[in-house]
């Protein structure tokens, strides 16, 4: 369990509440271990069964556990599958992590009419359905590691030191070193672009006053 997930609390207009709700009182009372769902349950063990049945592709399991968290820790419940679309499918689906955000804004919309349940089930039927790759959370681990451990220090790099900064512009550095060092890509995930060349051959259609005058702000 993430560290802030008794924390959280979000109205319909993405804001913090001056009040807090009664499952935010509750949540936020160091007794989280002892806390009941609607049947009893014991609110950690169903916010795990919910869990482990979304990573197995059990729709109608994690709906179960869901719904019987809905009723009283509806906030947490939409928390908790936040985080799974990130945490579990993560870029195995990168639909999954909006799609379930806008099912809970629709919830919320919908909270005072049964029909709430309808996107409760939506959320839980494409996370169940989704592919799973966990590489979101492996990757913020291992940051967090190297970060933490004092084995990353990072230099502002050469080439991030282009017209759009101070020290960039005292260094006389335009559009050329734009397009020769700033505007690299890795090029597993580059795309070309059918303008390159002519953005290319107007540099030299133009003189070094021309460019001067340029402002740099509206250069790439």
């Amino acid at each position: 369990m993430h560290e802030d997930d008794l924390n959280f609390s979000v109205t319909g207009s993405g804001k913090k509440r001056g009040r807090k709700s009664e499952e935010e009182k509750a949540l936020a009372g160091g007794y989280f271990g002892k806390l009941t769902t609607t049947n009893g349950y014991l609110l950690a063990e169903v916010v795990s069964a919910m869990i482990k049945e979304l990573r197995r592709g059990n729709a109608m399991n994690a709906m179960y556990w869901a719904e019987e968290m809905s009723e009283k820790f509806s906030d947490y419940m939409w928390r908790r599958l936040m985080v799974f679309a990130s945490e579990d499918v993560g870029t195995a689906n990168n639909a999954a992590l909006p799609m379930v955000v806008s099912a809970y804004q629709a919830y919320k919309e919908h909270k005072a009419s049964p029909s709430k349940q309808q996107f409760v089930g939506h959320a839980i039927l494409v996370l169940a359905e989704s592919p799973k790759n966990r590489e979101v959370d492996d990757f913020l681990v291992s940051f967090r590691i190297n970060k933490d451990l004092g084995k990353m220090y990072l230099e502002i790099p050469d080439y991030a030191l282009d017209g759009h900064t101070e020290r960039g512009r005292q260094m006389g550095r335009g559009d050329q070193f734009l397009i020769e060092h700033a505007m690299v890509v890795d090029p597993k995930g580059a795309e070309s672009s059918k303008w390159l060349d002519e953005r290319k051959r107007m540099l030299k259609a133009y003189t070094k006053t021309d460019w001067d005058a340029y402002n740099p702000e509206k250069i790439g």
